[in-house]
């Protein structure tokens, strides 16, 4: 993978790439190296700066997903990544999750992720992601879901400090009518934590991440019976000892945790191998 030095060289690989026709913005080149026609195509909108980065570097495949069209990449978790994407047609934006290269192996990895797909599509609520898609082009596996913009629990409680008790307790309500929906439809999210609840700049709370749901029936090998799943200081004592035991009571723990660290700025304490009930102050 040769990186484009010159604008011309810039061009070859966009037209590789499917991004956009070269001859569209060939008189965008006029002389330009590969990285100032990269910026001008990105400053006139007409690519990211995630697509910049990637065809800047030589790479010229990869921008695609069936008909979607990656345009960033937002996060990354243990078992895939997620992407901002747009339906080439539809011009709609979405999130996408990839299965990560080595989880798509696994026959079990697969299954687990079409859990998570088919979670996603039987909680139509208005405070849980919206799933709208779900495939897989050769070996890879995509969910696509509704894209929520704004900021996570965790980046606001970095960035803001401490949240007034009033406005934590609404956003908390938000989250816990969420997770009631769920409890009744027979989900336990088994990962309720500040990174999961993302809010909108409206104040629209939205849960997130349904990677490691628990269904009411599910077969114990493939929700991995007795590992420790979750983040240590927002996972239930009985979480930590059988994470297929749980039950709702499990998610109302980590929006309790949740709901501790939003009002005192301080991550609940973790002792031992799980977080008990943050003390009382």
């Amino acid at each position: 993978m040769n990186k484009p030095k010159t604008g011309e060289q810039f061009l070859d690989v966009l037209a590789k790439s499917g991004l956009l026709p070269a001859d569209r913005v060939r008189e965008l080149a006029d002389g330009a190296t590969a990285k100032e026609l990269a910026d001008r195509l990105t400053a006139s909108g007409h690519i990211t700066d995630y697509q910049a980065r990637h065809l800047l570097a030589g790479r010229a495949e990869g921008y695609f997903l069936g008909p979607y069209k990656l345009l960033d990449r937002l996060g990354k978790g243990k078992n895939g990544q997620v992407y901002l994407a747009e339906h080439t047609r539809m011009r709609r934006r979405v999130a996408v999750k990839v299965l990560q290269a080595e989880t798509a192996q696994s026959h079990e990895g697969v299954r687990r992720f079409e859990r998570e797909a088919q979670a996603a599509a039987a909680l139509q609520h208005p405070h849980i992601v919206q799933a709208f898609d779900f495939g897989h082009v050769g070996k890879i596996h995509y969910l696509v879901m509704e894209y929520v913009e704004g900021r996570n629990l965790l980046q606001m409680a970095a960035e803001d400090g401490r949240m007034a008790p009033r406005k934590a307790a609404a956003l908390m309500k938000q989250a816990a009518e969420a997770l009631h929906f769920a409890h009744e439809a027979g989900v336990v999210h088994r990962d309720v934590k500040p990174s999961n609840l993302m809010v909108s700049a409206a104040g629209r709370l939205t849960l997130l991440d349904l990677g490691l749901a628990l269904y009411h029936g599910d077969d114990e090998n493939l929700t991995r019976g007795g590992a420790v799943l979750g983040v240590a200081a927002f996972i239930a004592p009985e979480q930590a000892t059988d994470s297929h035991a749980v039950d709702g009571r499990a998610d109302v723990y980590g929006l309790g945790a949740t709901f501790w660290l939003m009002v005192t700025g301080k991550t609940p304490p973790v002792y031992g191998d799980f977080a008990p009930p943050p003390p009382r102050t």
